[in-house]
């Protein structure tokens, strides 16, 4: 356990989404709006796909994004092996995440970072920018993987990988080099407070004795709608993370 570590809770304004309600929180994908200027991409199966940019003002850069777009349904959805795939939409608290670390380069320079549950990836592909002495992107579901792949070859992240990593799975952790990693960073990954628990362990597993943990939460999102009130209780009492 990585005592002394600590975990930074950040909330992001919801600007993307349409107002969502409890009642339309289960299809929150299909609730996003189309970005200005996206472009729809010839994949297989469902959901569909769009490319998009994402400006970086105090980067002088953008990045092209591949993500989904609509609701999950059909053989795609139940694939084997498919995983959880939310993580292919293009959610605010990625972008959110993306932007602070552009703003705050020393942050993440020379750094050893890990994002669970990447998604897009975008949030990667600006610590390999910004100069990162590493990067690992991880997931728990191989789909996911396939997009965040397209992305970190079409914006030349040329210091980031990718692993999957399953919270609470112990071979996918070790795979991971727990207890060397200056910096974790996670957006959007409070959509169900059961799994949290994992989720917070893998953390302070994988953080150095004084790492830090970045967690960019959307509140209409998180805990099921619920608000980050529990998130933060849960973050409270985990062990071997200090809320900061």
């Amino acid at each position: 356990m990585a005592l002394g570590s600590r975990i930074l809770l950040l909330a992001a304004t919801a600007q993307a989404l349409k107002p969502i309600t409890r009642r339309t929180l289960a299809t929150a994908p299909a609730a996003i709006a189309l970005p200005a200027g996206a472009t729809f991409v010839e994949r297989r199966g469902s959901p569909e796909f769009i490319e998009r940019e994402l400006s970086l003002p105090t980067l002088k850069r953008t990045m092209t994004l591949t993500q989904a777009f609509g609701a999950a349904r059909g053989a795609a959805k139940d694939a084997p092996d498919a995983g959880d795939r939310t993580g292919t939409y293009g959610w605010p608290g990625g972008d959110s995440l993306a932007y602070y670390l552009a703003r705050h380069p020393e942050i993440v320079k020379k750094k050893r970072i890990l994002e669970l549950g990447c998604g897009t990836g975008a949030v990667g592909i600006v610590c390999s920018w910004l100069g990162a002495s590493k990067v690992l992107l991880t997931d728990g579901s191989p789909i996911v993987l396939e997009t965040t792949s397209r992305n970190l070859k079409a914006n030349r992240a040329s210091r980031a990988s990718l692993q999957r990593l399953r919270w609470g799975y112990d071979e996918d952790l070790t795979k991971a080099q727990p207890g060397s990693w200056d910096l974790v960073v996670a957006a959007e990954v409070a959509y169900q407070r059961e799994t949290l628990p994992a989720f917070l362990a893998t953390v302070s597993a994988l953080l150095k004795e004084d790492g830090l943990a970045l967690v960019v939460m959307t509140p209409e999102l998180a805990d099921n709608g619920r608000g980050l009130d529990g998130v933060e209780k849960l973050m409270r009492s985990a062990p071997g993370l200090d809320l900061v």
